[in-house]
């Protein structure tokens, strides 16, 4: 989905404020893209995370359908927003989708909620 003022007039922008930031991390044979939402400044401490993953049935969309929802949630939360860019079907048959959102969940309780390597940030 291409990101213009059309579909930022539809699924919204990055609501003001918050800072979003592009990444690659490992997922399944190669990489996804992730965008990582917080409130811009620094925190009072640790912020929680939150895994965002966009609507289309593992079939339609992409990272910027999320912009409002996630930047929203980061805003109001305090929290680092991690949105997945999954790999979609027809192209990437089930269970791929699955897999690259279940690889990027905090792996271990000493993860304290912190986005996967590569992926930080404060």
């Amino acid at each position: 989905m291409p990101h213009n003022i059309v579909t930022s007039w539809i699924f919204g922008g990055v609501v003001p404020g918050v800072v979003a930031a592009d990444r690659r991390v490992p997922a399944g044979d190669g990489e996804v893209g992730v965008r990582i939402y917080r409130r811009h400044g620094p925190a009072a401490g640790p912020r929680p995370l939150i895994l965002y993953f966009h609507g289309g049935g593992f079939v339609l969309g992409d990272l910027n359908q999320g912009d409002w929802i996630a930047g929203s949630a980061a805003a109001r939360v305090d929290a680092v927003v991690l949105s997945v860019d999954y790999r979609l079907a027809p192209s990437h048959p089930f269970p791929a989708a699955v897999e690259d959102c279940y690889a990027r969940r905090p792996t271990s309780p000493t993860s304290r909620g912190r986005p996967p390597a590569g992926a930080t940030c404060r």
